[in-house]
C-alpha cells in the first residue's frame, strides 16, 4: 500500500516539474566550459590591440584559436540546456566560473610577464634580469606553470571529457 503513494509522486514529479527540479545545479562539464569561456575571452583580449591594422599574423593565428575554442565551449553549454534559464543556481554557478576563468587567466598573465625577464636569449637564467628583455617562449612558460592560476588556465588548452 506505501508503494503506491511513492510511484504517484515520482510520476507527478517527472510530469510536473517543481521548483527544485527547475533548479538544478550545473554539472561539472558545464561549470568547467564556462570558466574556459572566461579564460578563452582573456587571452582573446591579450591578442587584440587598440588599432586592429597592428595585428601581426601569429596575433591573428592566436586570436583565432581561441575563438575556436570558445566557441566549442559555448556550444557544450548550449548543447546541454546549460544556458537555457533552468534556474538561479546554474545561471550562478555558470557565471561564477566564467568570472574566475577570467581572473585566471589574468593573473597568468601577470606571473609569465614577471617569469620572462628572469631568463635570457639563450634560455639561461641570468642575474640580474635585464629590464624589458623577452625572453624565450618555453623558459618563461616552464616558470609561470607553476603558478596555480596558469595549471588552471592552461587545462582549457588540452584534452578534456567533453564529448566534441
Amino acid at each position: 500500500m506505501r508503494l503506491i503513494p511513492s510511484v504517484l509522486v515520482v510520476i507527478l514529479a517527472l510530469h510536473f516539474p517543481t521548483s527544485v527540479k527547475a533548479q538544478r545545479n550545473a554539472t561539472d562539464n558545464e561549470l568547467y566550459a564556462s570558466y574556459c569561456i572566461g579564460v578563452t575571452i582573456e587571452r582573446e583580449a591579450m591578442f587584440t590591440p587598440i588599432i586592429p591594422e597592428m595585428l601581426s599574423e601569429s596575433d591573428k593565428e592566436g586570436i583565432a584559436k581561441y575563438k575556436a575554442l570558445d566557441e566549442r565551449f559555448e556550444t557544450y553549454l548550449v548543447s546541454t540546456g546549460a544556458l537555457d534559464g533552468r534556474g538561479r543556481f546554474t545561471v550562478a554557478g555558470l557565471e561564477s566560473a566564467l568570472k574566475r576563468g577570467e581572473s585566471d587567466s589574468h593573473q597568468c598573465q601577470i606571473i609569465y610577464a614577471k617569469c620572462a625577464p628572469l631568463f635570457g636569449a639563450d634560455g639561461k637564467p641570468v642575474s640580474p634580469p635585464p629590464p624589458d628583455e623577452p625572453l624565450p617562449g618555453s623558459q618563461a612558460e616552464a616558470c609561470s606553470k607553476r603558478s596555480p592560476y596558469c595549471v588552471r588556465s592552461l587545462r582549457c588548452q588540452g584534452a578534456d571529457n567533453l564529448p566534441f
